[in-house]
């Protein structure tokens, strides 16, 4: 109990460093264009530098308090009560830290994925796309070697499941699970599918030339931290979401070469993990940060960045 006592307010300190240093740069900026556009969705009042400015402020702020689906949100994350304060603008008192690790020229971070003991996946961070997928057990020449972790089994995951063609999301269209490279054209049964089954197909190529195809299924996820331990922290684990992400059956170009297992897009979308941990109440903003650091080496064991 003493030590669960010690690591929460260690976490409440860090918080209060985290929204005094905010408010501190928050004096001395400008908004940006995106950041006002994202203010009515983020509940972020803008900084204002006369009275009339606080007054409008004020009256958006009120309209947020009217607003239901935020309420429906907000719910989920602690018991909000339509009438009650929102959130403080620019005070993030629930967010989650993982650490940034160094491939070779892109940078990558850890997911477990998984019931009832996680696999540990690593995804480069792409802010350009938002598909996540990575291989799993069965795919062809996708390049195991090269990678961090072995393919993903779905075999040993509890939670794991093929999104069935009535399911299929973000332009997924119904088609054999086919495998480039196995002795009859298919095998499904490798990756958690019936021979013959049919899923939700869809494919990525990127402008370097890198492509890969995949089935979407979903199972329980979290990021985290690299080693073994990871995989049972309880803060990180709080943050699991019912998350929708590719099985690869293909991949080529980098894909089968880098370090990392798979890819994890970033951009505004339904698709990416930070929305699902919004919209399934772990966080209570729609907004992420990347703190980059450039090392001299690389390893299979992961280098901080």
């Amino acid at each position: 109990t003493s030590t669960s006592g010690s690591a929460g307010l260690r976490r409440r300190l860090l918080v209060e460093e985290h929204n005094r240093s905010l408010q501190e740069f928050n004096k001395l900026r400008h908004l940006s264009r995106y950041e006002r556009e994202q203010t009515d969705i983020n509940t972020v009042p803008q900084r204002s530098n006369n009275n009339s400015n606080d007054n409008a402020n004020a009256n958006a702020n009120d309209n947020d308090n009217d607003d239901p689906q935020r309420h429906r949100h907000l719910e989920k994350v602690d018991g909000f009560q339509p009438g009650s304060e929102v959130l403080d603008g620019g005070l993030y008192n629930e967010f989650q830290s993982v650490p940034l690790a160094q491939g070779y020229g892109t940078h990558y971070v850890t997911l477990w994925a998984g019931t009832p003991t996680p696999q540990r996946k690593t995804l480069i961070v792409d802010t350009g796309s938002h598909h996540t997928a990575f291989p799993c057990k069965g795919c062809k020449r996708c390049g195991e070697h090269h990678h961090t972790d072995k393919y993903f089994d779905p075999s040993i995951s509890k939670t794991f499941r093929p999104l069935t063609c009535r399911e299929c999301l973000w332009g997924a269209t119904c088609e054999a699970v086919v495998i480039p490279g196995s002795t009859d054209g298919s095998d499904g049964d490798a990756l958690g599918l019936p021979i013959d089954a049919q899923g939700c197909m869809f494919q990525q190529a990127y402008t370097e030339g890198s492509s890969w195809k995949a089935f979407q299924v979903q199972d329980t996820v979290f990021v985290g931290g690299k080693d073994v331990f990871s995989a049972a922290d309880p803060i990180a684990t709080r943050y699991s979401v019912d998350f929708t992400f590719g099985c690869q059956t293909f991949s080529s170009g980098l894909f089968v070469s880098q370090l990392a297992d798979g890819i994890m897009g970033l951009s505004q979308h339904d698709a990416t993990l930070p929305r699902a941990m919004y919209n399934q109440g772990k966080l209570r903003n729609r907004i992420f940060g990347l703190c980059f650091r450039t090392e001299m080496v690389v390893s299979k064991k992961g280098i901080s960045a």
